[in-house]
């Protein structure tokens, strides 16, 4: 097998790649040239019985650029054309473990602390947040001592993106508790793992993100999001994808809104808009996104955008956009888009409306016991004009302090 412990920018000099494009293809994204595999094979000495090919002898034969399938000699008889990327896959999983042998164990830990990070992601829709951190937290712990016992330094880089997962997923969490002290720190130690993570640019803009939408939409601090976010697009330029676009644009309009600059806002938005239209080639979304970024969320960051801006007119045609099933979903979002609904009408003047929609909110925040949607609630009870009737609040107030108990 070929040298190991080497570095990903080494590795890509020796094949004439830049290297995120080495990342990418040690993480998995198969290499679809047979010209581009048999270099890698030569340089890293790879005993061809390892690979699904039967390399080609000149180099006349090597490319399958074009659309004709692969010669005899390319592709062997049992796994014809329609097998084509499953072979390439096989053989650039061969490629990417000789590059690295030392990491092998250490991906598929990873993989594994991955695959349920991503399940407690998609629990976090419909599960109380005091009863998901704490097995996250756990994982967090294991993860932490997994990467400490890993025997190199890439091994260690490895499992780090592992850590960032984990930990963004627990600041979340700590977020919807309203224990911001915690996830703020998570945070910090999600965007810290993922810039140790082999250079991988989209987890680093992915986090950066995530701490910006909380700083923004928890604090207020537009100027510290703004800033976060512009970071994120660095660290992340000509690697992110559509989604990614669409999401850091509607976190940067609602930072925007937050500062009272609508026309930076709006057009935030129409960027992101846009983005989402080429984010529909995008199925299923891409790592680290795990729900796909659509027309429905645009919908509630306008939402959130048009209350910090008061403009409610703004909010309703945006709520006509929103999900018929709100709730259904992830319920604690949903509430707090409720929330900024009923902001709207209460701007608007439309006190008993706003406190109806705002009492959906409450029951759906005791449901879920999300302290994050009680705070926004406490929030926009004391937006109510002290000229509306005591009467007219009354059952608001009772659920509201029934929720809190």
């Amino acid at each position: 097998y070929g040298p190991s412990g080497i570095s990903q920018t080494l590795l890509g000099q020796w094949m004439g790649l830049r290297q995120p494009q080495v990342s990418r293809i040690e993480t998995g994204t198969p290499i679809r040239h047979l010209d581009t595999l048999q270099h890698w094979v030569r340089v890293l000495r790879i005993p061809a019985d390892l690979l699904w090919f039967r390399m080609p002898e000149a180099q006349e034969d090597l490319s399958v650029q074009s659309e004709a399938p692969p010669t005899a000699t390319s592709v062997p008889s049992p796994f014809p054309w329609y097998r084509r990327d499953f072979a390439f896959s096989a053989a650039t999983t061969v490629v990417a473990s000789a590059a690295l042998p030392g990491t092998v164990i250490a991906e598929e830990e990873a993989a594994t602390v991955h695959a349920i990070t991503t399940a407690h992601r998609r629990l976090d829709g419909t599960t109380p947040s005091c009863d998901l951190a704490p097995p996250v937290a756990a994982q967090l712990r294991m993860v932490g001592q997994m990467q400490a016992r890993s025997p190199d330094p890439r091994s260690r880089q490895v499992m780090a993106a592992a850590v960032s997962e984990v930990a963004g997923l627990a600041g979340w969490l700590y977020w919807d508790m309203h224990e911001l002290g915690s996830a703020r720190r998570h945070y910090r130690i999600a965007i810290e793992q993922a810039q140790r993570a082999s250079g991988d640019s989209m987890l680093t803009a992915y986090m950066l993100g995530s701490m910006a939408s909380f700083v923004v939409m928890q604090d207020g601090a537009a100027d510290e999001g703004i800033a976060l976010i512009r970071h994120a697009a660095e660290v992340s330029e000509g690697e992110r994808p559509a989604t990614g676009d669409a999401w850091l644009a509607s976190i940067e309009a609602v930072a925007h809104a937050s500062a009272s600059d609508d026309v930076q806002s709006w057009c935030a938005l129409d960027r992101a808009e846009a983005a989402v239209g080429r984010a529909a080639a995008e199925d299923p979304p891409p790592w680290p996104w795990v729900f796909p970024f659509d027309a429905g969320k645009i919908a509630t960051h306008r939402l959130a955008c048009a209350v910090r801006l008061r403009r409610p007119d703004v909010a309703y045609a945006a709520a006509a956009n929103l999900p018929v099933s709100l709730t259904a979903g992830h319920r604690k979002q949903g509430a707090l888009t409720l929330l900024d609904l009923a902001c709207a009408h209460v701007q608007d003047q439309e006190v008993e409306e706003g406190l109806r929609v705002a009492t959906i909110a409450i029951d759906l925040a005791a449901t879920m016991r999300s302290e994050r949607v009680l705070s926004r609630a406490r929030q926009f009870r004391r937006t109510i004009p002290a000229t509306v009737a005591p009467g007219t609040l009354r059952d608001f107030d009772e659920r509201l302090r029934i929720a809190n108990a």
